[in-house]
């Protein structure tokens, strides 16, 4: 939703996240704005993402998860696919995330 935009910064406080399989649900107002999750997820673990997981390994250690920023239209604002609309990139505090 365009009208989210700059609206609000999340500052995390809690456990820390694990390398997968892990989900993170954005919640804005009362209601879910995104939700993404990333990992091998066993016949166990609960999956709360859009679509499928991204796949975590040793070499995305250090990394963050990015996505187009919903201000750029030459892309879809959201697929509801967290493979589709995140990756893997190298962490860019206070920056824009670069394309994959």
């Amino acid at each position: 939703d365009i009208s989210l935009l700059n609206v609000c910064t999340v500052a995390y406080d809690g456990a820390d996240l694990q390398n997968g399989p892990d989900n993170v649900v954005l919640r804005f107002a009362g209601r879910q704005v995104d939700a993404i999750g990333y990992g091998t997820f066993g016949s166990s673990d609960s999956f709360v993402g859009e679509g499928t997981s991204i796949s975590y390994d040793q070499s995305d250690a250090g990394r963050s998860l990015g996505r187009w920023p919903i201000s750029d239209s030459t892309v879809e604002v959201d697929t509801d696919d967290n493979l589709a609309d995140f990756w893997w990139v190298s962490p860019t505090p206070g920056s824009a995330n670069p394309r994959p």
